[in-house]
């Protein structure tokens, strides 16, 4: 069998910083997974037929999610229709970033499953983003349907559109590293407490005279701060017990929570810049996806290259950079799918 890539190769010197100190085990995921794009084995043989039967059911429970909102919004139910589509591509990204964090076959002589670089993943799928924006963009201005992109122009759209950048690169790649500790339930039951979080930020803007940023919406009512309130004390109560009852080491769930907790500070900073780049500023969402997209994989090269983290059993902790390296030269197969 082959054998891991020699640590002597190039590669940029990683400051002593370590998260957690335990090896890294992937969390079991039993629930059905998501992306025929991992139905491949190392050396490129195909996946039992036994593998492919869950990821069929996830694909048609997705799929049905789609055209349930979009039957919906055809009635002109158009906010149910909406949330049946956010709910059904949300469910489906989230399983398919958990097969490729923790499931994904790497080296089956060694033993190693997952793909333990979140934030490389995150900065990949930025990259991805921009050409797929930036082809939307000149196919609209070629249609019928011509749009003109507006450009960024002044200071305070340069910097909402930054800030933007750097608010999603955070919270998406903080979150990808909590899914690849937490099991997929814990981690929605996490990311839920955003909206009260969304609420306390605007508290705080609010307090310090900051003007935009959604701070001039409407306060929440007590009924609805109650509401929120008591997610988060659900959601507190179920970490406390997923920790108790989990097979895995306490210090992964304990890591786990704690990158959950800052992807869900940088999700409601998400929004709140969402809301001043759609509200004064006027930027359309496609553009300002296109526009926030490189700077936000160039913003995830600092945590990729440079923070250490755990990685495969008996693999010690490496950066996200290291562990690509060392999945491609086992199963380049695999990293080029995943």
């Amino acid at each position: 069998p082959r054998g891991p890539v020699p640590a002597t190769a190039w590669e940029p010197r990683a400051a002593n910083i370590t998260v957690g100190a335990a090896e890294w085990e992937p969390s079991v995921f039993q629930e059905p997974l998501l992306s025929a794009a991992v139905l491949v084995l190392e050396d490129g043989a195909a996946a039992p037929l036994e593998d492919v039967a869950p990821l069929a059911s996830t694909v048609a429970m997705t799929a049905l999610a789609f055209a349930v909102g979009s039957v919906l919004m055809l009635a002109g139910r158009k906010t149910l229709g909406m949330l049946a589509v956010y709910f059904g591509a949300q469910s489906g990204f989230n399983l398919y970033m958990k097969i490729v964090l923790c499931n994904t076959q790497v080296s089956k002589e060694l033993g190693m499953e997952g793909f333990p670089a979140a934030f490389f993943l995150t900065a990949v799928q930025q990259v991805v983003t921009f050409f797929a924006c930036s082809i939307m963009i000149l196919a609209l201005w070629l249609s019928p349907w011509r749009r003109k992109p507006r450009l960024p122009s002044t200071r305070r759209e340069c910097k909402a559109i930054l800030l933007f950048a750097l608010a999603f690169a955070a919270n998406h790649g903080f979150n990808n590293f909590s899914m690849s500790l937490l099991d997929v339930s814990l981690n929605l039951v996490l990311r839920s407490c955003i909206p009260l979080m969304t609420v306390l930020l605007q508290a705080v803007l609010r307090a310090c005279q900051v003007h935009g940023y959604g701070v001039s919406d409407g306060k929440s009512t007590s009924g609805e701060l109650g509401c929120m309130f008591l997610g988060v004390l659900c959601a507190a109560l179920a970490t406390v017990a997923e920790s108790r009852g989990s097979v895995d080491p306490a210090q992964h769930i304990l890591l786990g929570t704690l990158m959950g907790v800052l992807s869900i500070i940088f999700a409601a900073f998400n929004m709140l810049c969402a809301a001043e780049l759609g509200g004064d500023l006027k930027i359309e969402p496609l553009d300002a996806t296109c526009y926030s997209a490189l700077p936000a994989a160039v913003f995830l090269l600092l945590p990729m290259f440079f923070l250490r983290h755990p990685s495969w059993p008996g693999f010690g902790s490496m950066t996200d950079w290291q562990g690509f390296r060392q999945g491609a030269g086992l199963s380049p197969e695999t990293m080029s799918r995943g």
